[in-house]
C-alpha cells in the first residue's frame, strides 16, 4: 500500500491548513469526505479540500490493519455524518491501494496563483426558516418582557 504526504484544509478552509504524513488512499479519500464541501445537486465531494499529494513510500500494513486503523482515526466522525468505513468502502470489498485519480480534481487544473471557483456550498438553512436579525431581536425582547 502507498503512502502519501498531503496537505488537508480542515472543514475545507484555506486559512487552516495542516501537512499530514504517511497517509494511505483510503484515508485520502476519508479526508476529503470528513473536510470536504458537499455540492446539493450531485452529492460529489469537493476533492480539494486535499492538496500537494505526493507519494513517499511504501507500507506492508495488512488490508484488515488498515481498516482497523481508519476506522480507530475517523469512526466518529464518520458515524456523525451517518457513514462507516463499510459504508464508504463495502464490506469485503478491497481498498483502493494506489493513488490513480487522487489529485485529480479541480484543484489539479488550476494554474499558479489561480483561485478554485466555490460551486461547492455547506447545507444552507431552509429559506422558508430565515428571520431577519430584527425579527430575532424582537422575539427575543418579548421574551425576555
Amino acid at each position: 500500500m502507498d503512502l502519501y504526504q498531503c496537505k488537508v484544509r480542515l472543514g475545507g478552509s484555506r486559512y487552516n491548513e495542516i501537512t499530514k504524513v504517511k497517509v494511505t488512499v483510503p484515508e485520502i479519500f476519508l479526508l476529503r469526505y470528513v473536510h470536504g464541501l458537499v455540492d446539493a445537486d450531485t452529492g460529489e465531494v469537493d476533492d480539494s479540500v486535499v492538496t500537494d499529494i505526493k507519494r513517499i513510500g511504501r507500507t506492508d500494513r495488512s488490508e484488515s490493519d488498515e481498516r482497523a486503523r481508519l476506522q480507530g482515526v475517523y469512526g466518529v466522525a464518520l458515524k456523525r455524518q451517518g457513514k462507516s468505513i463499510d459504508l464508504m468502502f463495502g464490506v469485503g470489498q478491497p481498498l483502493p491501494t494506489t493513488a490513480e485519480g487522487v489529485g485529480a480534481g479541480p484543484s489539479a487544473k488550476l494554474e499558479p496563483g489561480e483561485k478554485p471557483k466555490r460551486k461547492y456550498t455547506r447545507k444552507a438553512k431552509d429559506e422558508d426558516s430565515e428571520t431577519s436579525e430584527a425579527e430575532e431581536a424582537d422575539e427575543i425582547q418579548d421574551l425576555v418582557g
